[in-house]
Parts: C-alpha cells; structure tokens; sequence
C-alpha cells in the first residue's frame, strides 16, 4: 500500500482499544454522570466506568438541570449507580453534593444507605455537601453513620452542610484518616466539636465556620497533625499538637475575641495570621481582642516563616521574640511605624522582609515617628532582601524605604512594587520616586534597587 492509500485509511477507535483499568482511570476525572453516559456510545463501553477498581463517584446535583423534579432524579440516580457498584467493587472516592435540597426523612435514609455502601467498599476519600432548604426544625435530622468514624480505609474527609450532625466515640476514631475538613453551617454543638478529639493519624486538618454557636471550648488533640488552618472561629481554642509545621488562621467578624492556645508549638515552621482590620470608633466593643491576639502569637515563636496581617493597635509588648525567623510577611492595613520597628527588633535572624502596603485602608491618624537611634540588629547584619508591594510614593512609605537602605548593612536587593500614584500632590511620582533613591545614601555598596 502507497502512502497516498495509507493517508486515505481511516484511523481506528484508539480510545476502546486502551485497557479497562487506563478507561476506567480516565473516566474517574469526570462527574459520575457523564461516566454513565459512555455507556451508550457502543457495547465495548458498556459499563466500563465501574468495571476496574477503585472506582470514583462524583455526585453533583447542579448536572441536573433545574426544575420541580431535580431532587428525585437526582436521588434515582445516585440509588441506581451504588446500586449497580453493590459490593463487588472498591471506591476510592464518594463525592456528594446535594445543593439546596427539601430532605425528608426517606432522603436521608438513603444517604445513610450510600455513605455506608461506601465504608463496605473501602472508601478512601469522602466529600459530602449537603445543604438543605427546610426550615430548622427539619434540621438535625440525619446522623452520620457510626461506620465512619471507625473506617480503617478513609484518609480524608470533607464535609460542609447545614443538615448533618454525628456522635464520634470518645475513645477515638478515624484511626487512618489524614486529612479533614469541617465546615460548619449551622448551629455548633459541644457534641459536634468532639469529631476533632483522638485523631491518632491527622496531619491536615482545616476548621471554617460561619455560625455562631454554644461552643466554649474546642479542643484539638492530634500526635502526628502537621498543618491547621481555622477561618472565623469564635471560641476557646486549646491545640495539643507537638508536630505542627503549619498554621493558617483567619480573625474575623465575629472571631475577634477568640482565645487561641497552642500547646507544644515548638516544631512550627510556617504561621500565616489574618486579623480583621478595626476602625477606631469600634475598639472599645473588643477589649480582650489584643491580649488574644498575643497569646496566639506566643504560640508561634518558633517559626522561620511569618505571614501577618498586623491589627493596628497591638502594641511592642504584645509581640514574642522570633528568634528563628528567616521571612517576614507584613500586611499593613495602617501604617504603624512603631509596630514595624518593633518586630525589626524582636527578629534577630531575619533575613527577607516584605512589606504588604494598603493605602486605601490606612488610617492617617498614625504618623511616622522619628527613625530609632539603635538599629535592629537584624538590619545591620542579616537582612538580604526587602519587598515593599504596593507602593503609592506617600511620604511614610518614603521614609521607610530611606531608613532601610540607609542602615541595611547587608542588603542585596530592595524590590518595590508600584500601583498607579493617585494624584495626590503629597505623593511622589513614579519618575520623581526614582530620581530620589538615587540620592539616597545605602548601608551597602552592592545593593540593587529594583522598582516595577
């Protein structure tokens, strides 16, 4: 045959030839759904989707187009693909998410149904969304299966609802699972926190909440957890985990006068702290908010890499010693000159600093004070690089950038960041800012001055 005749050959069905187990594998990165529907595309896809394990199950009910009978296909369908699954085949993932549904009881009879068909068949991976449309009384109704918190399988669990409660034992459970996440959508319960105690294998575990609650204490207790991350979380919070490397926590509405106590803080490397910018005229409503704000940066003493977003009335005697930091990340809501000094101190070691500069939230009742006469140690013998992001040419942020190229002994490079200079005859222009660092004097000869 010519290579005219082999051009004009057709091309074969390449994708059936492939092995189940690469179809199967393929077919798991797409909603359950549409993996079904490969089925009708000829009797060599027939059931392929659930014919090699583990298999992945993605139930979503927004791919059901909308309308009165959205809820009860969504349900047939779900029912007849677990169905099918039985128990002859290993899931490696359930995700369900059940969007703005009227459960009733026979609903969640069901669900219990397909999360615990699930456990039988070695689940690894578990995500449910449920979000139900009913009044409170209607709440409360469905309780997890006890199956789940003894799964010797599961190693991360999602879950995110508003219609969901459950009883973990107290001797301890989840005896693989590694990561978790917990949304909280509705009202918090003593008994609903305790899913966070005896996780003998936790590394990941992530906390939101977006309710307020009854809850006055929270306590983590996890040997081997490595990061944790908690968003607008109002209550005591006690965490008990010697190997912790990594904290994220955001303070805001109405977390401010939450208590963060960290126990055996020691092996943190990275601690990310986001506090909720408070006007003036409301500061007397949060008088606890500063004082809890230093305990939790007590905790974080040991870290060599700290991201914060510095509240503005937290004073130098707040703020613990860093002696091992080698990166710190400032978001300035306002501009506090003191503040900043103040960490320059309690930073020995440090080496790269950048500098997150708001504008449009800086409160201008807060003016520069006058340069210290002793230079933080770290200045004059540690710091490599400096970033100052979001630079508008305001004089404060002037001043800043001379002192720092003045007493930086040991710079490298100074990086900043320009936005668009408003037209404010108090600021500096792009071209004028660039003709004044020319004349600024510097610590040292080798360092760069990079403006972009």
């Amino acid at each position: 045959m010519d290579s005219k005749a082999k051009r004009q050959t057709p091309p074969g069905d390449r994708i059936s030839e492939l092995p189940d187990a690469i179809l199967c594998h393929l077919l798991s990165f797409l909603p359950t759904l549409h993996a079904v529907r490969t089925t009708i595309l000829s009797t060599r896809w027939n059931n392929v989707w659930c014919t090699s394990a583990p298999i992945s199950l993605q139930f979503d009910s927004r791919d059901f187009s909308s309308g009165p009978q959205q809820q009860t296909r969504f349900m047939r369908f779900v029912d007849c693909v677990i169905k099918l699954c039985g128990s002859s085949c290993n899931i490696r993932r359930l995700c369900l998410h059940c969007h703005s549904f009227a459960f009733k009881d026979e609903d969640f009879s069901r669900i219990h149904r397909w999360i615990s068909t699930a456990i039988k068949n070695n689940v690894i991976d578990l995500d449910l969304y449920l979000f139900s449309n009913n009044n409170y009384d209607s709440f409360e109704k469905f309780e997890m299966p006890p199956s789940v918190f003894q799964c010797r399988s599961l190693v991360s669990l999602k879950l995110d609802t508003n219609c969901l409660t459950y009883s973990p034992s107290t001797s301890g459970c989840f005896p693989s699972l590694k990561y978790l996440h917990v949304t909280f959508r509705d009202y918090i319960n003593e008994r609903r926190v305790k899913i966070f105690l005896n996780c003998p294998a936790l590394e990941d575990l992530t906390i939101v909440e977006n309710v307020g609650g009854d809850v006055l204490e929270l306590n983590i207790s996890a040997p081997q957890l490595k990061t944790l991350t908690t968003d607008n979380l109002d209550c005591k919070f006690f965490v008990d985990a010697p190997r912790l490397e990594n904290l994220n926590v955001n303070i805001d509405w109405p977390s401010l006068t939450s208590n963060y106590v960290l126990d055996n803080s020691k092996s943190l490397v990275k601690a990310k702290v986001h506090v909720k910018y408070i006007a003036p005229k409301h500061k007397h409503r949060y008088p606890s908010y500063v004082p809890n704000i230093s305990k939790l940066l007590a905790g974080t003493s040991s870290v060599k890499y700290l991201t914060f977003l510095a509240p503005q009335y937290l004073e130098a005697r707040y703020l613990p010693d860093y002696e091992n930091l080698n990166q710190l990340e400032l978001d300035l809501r306002c501009f506090c000159w003191d503040l900043v000094i103040e960490l320059l101190k309690k930073c020995p070691s440090m080496k790269h600093l950048i500098l997150n500069l708001h504008r449009t939230a800086w409160n201008h009742d807060y003016k520069p004070v006058n340069p210290p006469t002793l230079v933080p140690g770290c200045l004059s013998s540690h710091l490599k690089t400096v970033s100052m992001r979001g630079f508008h040419g305001e004089q404060e942020e002037v001043q800043v950038l001379k002192y720092l190229l003045n007493y930086g002994e040991v710079l490298n490079k100074i990086t900043i960041s320009t936005r668009n200079f408003v037209g404010n005859p108090a600021c500096l222009t792009k071209e004028d800012l660039c003709k004044e660092i020319l004349l600024f004097q510097k610590g040292s000869e080798t360092c760069q001055v990079e403006v972009i």
